[in-house]
C-alpha cells in the first residue's frame, strides 16, 4: 500500500515537473516574440483606452485597459508592455488548466498532450499572444473552474469569497462570463446530490461578492445611457433573419477548419460517449455543463448572425471528458481543444464600434496615428480600420 502511495506521488511530482518545464519555456518564448511581433488594431484600440482608465468603455468591460496601463507601466509603451499581461494571463491559465486536468487524469502524456494542445492550436496559440478582452476573461474562466470545482466537491469553507471573486473580474473582462454563472447554476439545478448548494448562503455570497466587483462598471453604464450593454446585447443578440442555416454550416465548418478534422471528430466522439454513459457522475457532467450551454448559446446564435470561427476560442479550462470509450490520453487532448473553442467569446458580426481614434488630441486627423504608437512601431495602425465603423 505504501509502495502505490509513494508511485503515485512519484508520478505527480514527474507531472508537475514537465507541466512547470513546458509552461515556462512557451511563456518565456512567447515573451520573446511579442517583444517583437508588433501590435494589431485591436491592441492600439485597447492600448487608447488603456491611457484613460475607467470603469467601463463604448463596447467591453474595462479589465484589458487596466491590464495593457499595467503591463505599460512596468515595461514602457512598447510591444511588450501591451502584450505582456496577455502572455501572463496565458500562463496561468494553462496552470489552471492542468491543475484541474489533474483531478480527472493522472496520466503523465495525458497531462503533456493537454498542454501541447491548449498551448499550439492555432487559435489559442496565436491569440494567446494578442491583448484582446478575451485573456483576461479565459484567465477567470479557467480559475473560476479550478475554484468552483473546490468550491462543489471539496467543500473548501471559504473558497465561495474567491469564486465570487473571480466571477466578478470575469464579468470585469467580457459580459459573456455570465456563461459561466449560467452554467454554473445550471449544474447546481441538474445534480441532485449538489441541488441543496443553490439555497446556501456560500452561494448567494459568493454571487453577492460578484456583484460587489461587477458594480463599478453598472454605475458607469448607468451614467453613459448603457451604451456598453445596450451595443452588446445588439451585437450578440440583435435581430436577424430567422432561421439562417447558412451561418449555422459556416460556424461547423469554421469549428473544423480551425481543429482540422482529425480532432474535431475525435471531441465529437468523446462528447456523444460522455453524453451515454456518464450522465449521473456529477463530477463529469460538472465539466460538461460549462460546455453544453455555451455551445448551445453560440449556435444558436449562428442561426441569425454570423458567427466567427476565432471567437469561440476559450482556454482549455477542463479535464476530459469522453474516456469511456477513447484512450486515456486522448480525452485530455481533445477537450483542450473543446474549451478552446467554445467558450471565449462571440462572433462580432457587423463592427459597430466607433473609430479607435475618435478620442485622439484635437490635430490628429484620421490620416495620422498617435506618436506614441509609431514609437510602438505600429505606425497607422489605428488607421486599419478607416472605412469601417468600428
Amino acid at each position: 500500500m505504501s509502495q502505490l502511495s509513494s508511485s503515485s506521488i512519484n508520478s505527480s511530482n514527474k507531472s508537475d515537473l514537465v507541466a512547470y518545464a513546458l509552461l515556462s519555456g512557451i511563456f518565456i518564448l512567447r515573451l520573446i516574440y511579442v517583444s517583437f511581433m508588433g501590435i494589431v488594431p485591436d491592441e492600439a484600440y485597447y492600448w487608447d483606452w488603456s491611457r484613460n482608465p475607467a470603469f467601463g468603455y463604448f463596447d467591453h468591460p474595462p479589465m484589458v485597459a487596466w491590464l495593457i496601463f499595467l503591463g505599460a507601466r512596468i515595461f514602457g509603451t512598447t510591444f511588450l508592455g501591451v502584450k505582456f499581461m496577455a502572455v501572463a494571463g496565458s500562463f496561468f491559465a494553462s496552470l489552471c488548466t492542468y491543475y484541474l486536468a489533474k483531478k480527472y487524469v493522472q496520466k503523465t502524456s495525458s497531462l503533456i498532450i493537454l498542454i501541447l494542445l491548449s498551448s499550439f492550436v492555432i487559435l489559442f496559440g496565436v491569440g494567446g499572444l494578442i491583448a484582446t478582452p478575451d485573456i483576461p476573461m479565459v484567465l477567470f474562466w479557467s480559475i473560476g473552474l479550478l475554484v468552483a470545482h473546490a468550491f462543489i466537491f471539496d467543500n473548501r469553507r471559504w473558497t465561495w469569497l474567491l469564486l465570487g471573486a473571480v466571477m466578478g473580474c470575469g464579468m470585469l473582462s467580457k459580459y459573456l462570463f455570465g456563461l459561466f454563472i449560467v452554467s454554473l447554476l445550471v449544474f447546481l439545478l441538474y445534480s441532485k446530490e449538489h441541488r441543496r448548494l443553490l439555497f446556501s448562503k456560500r452561494l448567494w455570497g459568493a454571487l453577492l461578492v460578484a456583484f460587489i466587483f461587477f458594480l463599478p462598471n453598472l454605475l458607469w453604464n448607468s451614467r453613459h445611457q448603457w451604451v456598453s450593454v445596450m451595443y452588446q446585447m445588439h451585437h450578440g443578440l440583435g435581430a436577424r433573419e430567422f432561421p439562417h442555416f447558412d451561418f449555422l454550416g459556416e460556424f461547423i465548418g469554421g469549428q473544423i477548419g480551425v481543429l482540422s478534422i482529425f480532432p474535431f471528430f475525435l471531441l465529437v466522439i468523446a462528447v456523444i460517449n460522455e453524453m451515454r454513459f456518464h450522465l449521473n457522475n456529477p463530477r463529469r457532467m460538472f465539466i460538461a455543463a460549462f460546455f453544453i450551454l455555451p455551445l448551445a448559446f453560440f449556435t444558436f446564435s449562428s442561426l441569425q448572425k454570423r458567427v466567427e470561427p476565432n471567437c469561440q476560442r476559450a482556454y482549455p479550462c477542463r479535464a476530459p471528458l469522453g474516456r469511456s470509450r477513447l484512450k486515456k490520453s486522448i480525452p485530455a487532448a481533445v477537450h483542450s481543444f473543446f474549451n478552446d473553442h467554445f467558450l471565449r467569446g462571440h462572433g462580432r458580426g457587423a463592427d459597430t464600434r466607433p473609430n479607435a481614434r475618435s478620442s485622439a488630441p484635437a490635430g490628429k486627423g484620421p490620416d495620422r496615428a498617435d506618436p506614441r504608437l509609431e514609437a510602438l512601431g505600429s505606425g497607422n495602425r489605428f488607421g486599419a480600420r478607416e472605412g469601417r465603423s468600428r
